[in-house]
Parts: C-alpha cells; sequence; structure tokens
C-alpha cells in the first residue's frame, strides 16, 4: 500500500439516506505501512560524521532525528528508527522499499532519503 490511502467516511447525507438516524457503524481505519509511530518534538536532525550522509525527505526536506519512530505494519508491530538499520525491521528482517515522512507524511523510496552529507556540515 503506497501514499497510506485510507477509507473514506461517509458523508451525513449518505448516512441519512441509509436510515439510520445519523449514525454510522465504527469504521475500522488500517494503519498504513510503515507509518510512524511516534514523532519527537524536537526538530534535531541525526548528527552525520564528516564525508557520510544526511537523512532527510526527498519531498519537503525534513529530517529525522535519531528519536523518531516508524511501526513495522504490516509485519511484525516493532517500533524503531528505520534509518539505524536502512529500512529492515530488526525484530523480523521485513525490508521496506517505501518510507512515510512523518512531517509531510508523503511516501518515497527508502534510498531517496539518503543524500552525501555537506562539507560544511550544515
Amino acid at each position: 500500500m503506497e501514499g497510506g490511502i485510507l477509507p473514506s467516511v461517509p458523508s451525513d447525507r449518505q448516512t441519512h439516506a441509509a436510515g439510520n438516524g445519523g449514525y454510522t457503524d465504527p469504521v475500522l481505519v488500517p494503519v498504513p505501512l510503515g507509518l510512524l509511530f511516534r514523532r519527537s518534538p524536537r526538530t534535531t536532525p541525526q548528527r552525520s560524521d564528516p564525508g557520510s550522509v544526511r537523512i532527510r525527505c526527498p519531498r519537503c526536506g525534513w529530517q529525522p532525528a535519531r528519536s523518531d519512530r516508524w511501526m513495522c505494519s504490516p509485519g511484525c508491530g516493532h517500533l524503531w528508527n528505520t534509518f539505524e538499520t536502512r529500512g529492515v525491521c530488526p525484530a523480523c528482517g521485513k525490508r521496506w522499499i517505501h518510507t512515510a515522512c512523518l512531517a509531510c507524511t508523503a511516501w518515497s523510496l527508502h534510498e531517496l532519503w539518503y543524500e552525501p552529507a555537506p562539507e560544511d556540515g550544515s
């Protein structure tokens, strides 16, 4: 599942047409693949060594902190920082091809998050 598309909730018109007085049955919303479970309140990016790579969303440029977590779902449900293992769940070994940004929620190929770190350390 790419893009984290969620099912739509019936409109008021559809609900009234069903004749149930405006109440709908509970809607089960699936968790998109690899959706972030927790995002740190601070915006400190992960530090890079000189000559290493910088990790950032290829869509919006957001840089995850070491404390940010993604969930292996569907999968084993393990929480971890996907960039510490280059997209491989350490609990079950599942390799995630796409990663969701915790800032803009866009999905991108995991490998596109890695880019050479600037020489000046910014």
